[in-house]
């Protein structure tokens, strides 16, 4: 779940440690989640925010990100808890992730980047190609099938096209076969 996150979200590793599930504007029906971030990297004039992100569903249930939060909230029922957030000790937030065979224990962004890493490992890549980070691997699929960077850029909740495309845009390559446009 958390590697369909990042990659459907664009989310980082530490984005999904501080998604807030006690938060009024948490969302989750059959068609959307609406995942609210508490305290994410960015923030506005220096100050801390809270960043929504939109998560639509998927046709194949197998592949749905929607599907897989309802599934694992239902998994947890019962087993709510509110823990100080780790950037601010008087904030008590409800994190979305936790240990599976222990719910009452939050899990960290960095057992949650190896979870995500242990997922693209299994992309089977070259030896000497850098594996990529899920959140990525998102904007970059997205824009290779037809997304405009300038929707990959409010999805990601990024100030500009200039910051999707030299950090999480994997290929400049493009679909379009410009030697067919300009002899036609």
């Amino acid at each position: 779940m958390k590697s369909l996150l990042g990659t459907c979200g664009f989310l980082r590793p530490s984005d999904i440690w501080c998604i807030d599930l006690a938060n009024d504007n948490f969302t989750l029906s059959d068609g959307l989640c609406k995942l609210p971030i508490v305290f994410p990297k960015e923030t506005r004039d220096g100050r801390p925010i809270i960043k929504y992100v939109s998560i639509k569903s998927h046709k194949d249930p197998l592949l749905c990100p929607v599907c897989m939060i309802t599934e694992y909230l239902r998994h947890l029922e019962g087993h709510e808890i509110m823990v100080p957030h780790h950037k601010d000790e008087s904030v008590l937030h409800r994190p979305l992730i936790c240990d599976v065979c222990s719910p009452k224990t939050p899990i960290g962004s960095q057992t949650i980047s190896n979870h995500m890493a242990a997922i693209t490992d299994l992309l089977g890549l070259p030896p000497n190609m850098i594996q990529p980070k899920a959140h990525a691997i998102g904007p970059t699929e997205a824009i290779k099938k037809g997304a405009l960077v300038d929707d990959v850029v409010v999805h990601g909740n990024w100030s500009s096209d200039v910051i999707v495309n030299n950090y999480y845009r994997l290929t400049q390559a493009t679909m379009t076969n410009f030697t067919s446009l300009v002899l036609s």
